[in-house]
């Protein structure tokens, strides 16, 4: 501590003792301030210790309550953050305390806790735009989507930040409409221009508008920021399978497949493109990898009894569509027929 801070310190604590407080109270606003100095430069432990002093020794020395609550939530102890903020709220009910209560029960996955507090914390402040961005999170995971795009647009129109933005876009998408959900993603390059998933989805967005040069334009530049970047590899094969161009499908799956050797739609994927172009032994390779990863695959075992029987191995065909059968494949019991 510098000469002046100890000079600073040692007034105010002559100014609390002729204010007539009690020796207590003095060691609690002095741990208090020792426990919100520690807690701005991320001494968490320090922080804690200080602050759960001052109000060991001054119950209602609120602000400790509220510190604390800061504390273990950036400690991840979301439970004693919740206890904390429960007794700072008592005096002091703000939409930001709220908004911290609902931050808390957020990462203790109690997701209608959460949205309670959120919507405390909008109707104490409006412009709470975090509470309805989280909110909209929570609706999003829940598959929500249609809420979800309204708590997002609502935290848009308070702030126009590039995080809002994109996820947006991801419940427009989630939602088919992807003219719109283009829009949000594009709005969101201007700001972050360097982000290969915007991109990616993008493509796949003008890729279920039927736009496929649109689509594969914004593949490529996925694949510019990250040439490992599996996914785009993979949407860049199915615009080419769908189009029929089944030899473009395989060289794009295979490329995938050379970062991520074991990845279940690439495989599967490239298998069915092999059967179309009658690359069966191909075709069997990639199924027989895929089932020995997935075993409980059921669609697996569809395609490569399908290769069988191409390959006039009508036994194992059948062996296959049964064991797609007895994994709930419905499609498998059509084909049953044909092993009587």
């Amino acid at each position: 501590m510098s000469k002046v801070c100890r000079i600073f310190a040692c007034l105010f604590l002559l100014f609390l003792c002729l204010s007539g407080y009690t020796q207590n109270d003095i060691l609690a606003f002095e741990s208090y301030n020792k426990g919100v100095a520690f807690l701005k430069v991320d001494e968490l432990d320090s922080a804690v210790f200080y602050l759960e002093k001052a109000v060991s020794l001054k119950e209602d020395l609120t602000k400790s309550y509220y510190n604390l609550a800061v504390a273990y939530y950036v400690k991840g102890d979301f439970n004693a953050a919740v206890k904390n903020i429960d007794v700072f709220l008592q005096t002091n009910d703000e939409g930001v305390n709220y908004f911290l209560k609902g931050r808390a029960f957020d990462n203790l996955q109690e997701t209608d806790s959460a949205l309670y507090c959120y919507k405390l914390a909008v109707e104490k402040n409006p412009d709470a735009d975090g509470a309805y961005f989280y909110s909209g999170k929570i609706y999003f995971d829940c598959k929500s989507y249609e809420l979800a795009a309204q708590n997002f647009v609502k935290a848009l129109k308070i702030n126009y930040k590039e995080e809002y933005l994109f996820n947006l876009a991801c419940a427009y998408q989630k939602l088919n409409n992807y003219e719109d959900a283009i829009r949000f993603y594009s709005d969101y390059n201007e700001k972050i221009p360097n982000n290969k998933q915007s991109y990616n989805n993008i493509g796949y967005c003008y890729s279920k508008l039927d736009k496929n040069r649109e689509a594969v334009r914004n593949f490529e530049k996925a694949l510019e920021i990250d040439s490992t970047y599996v996914d785009a590899y993979l949407n860049r094969g199915m615009v080419a399978y769908n189009l029929k161009n089944y030899p473009r499908a395989i060289e794009a799956f295979s490329k995938g497949l050379e970062f991520d050797a074991d990845n279940k739609y690439l495989l599967n994927n490239r298998g069915v493109a092999f059967f179309k172009v009658e690359k069966y032994l191909e075709a069997q390779n990639d199924f027989d990898k895929l089932i020995n990863l997935f075993p409980d695959d059921g669609v697996a075992y569809i395609n490569r009894g399908n290769v069988m029987e191409r390959m006039r191995k009508n036994e194992a065909a059948c062996e296959d569509w049964q064991r797609a059968s007895l994994l709930g494949i419905k499609e498998s019991d059509e084909l049953l027929k044909t092993c009587d």
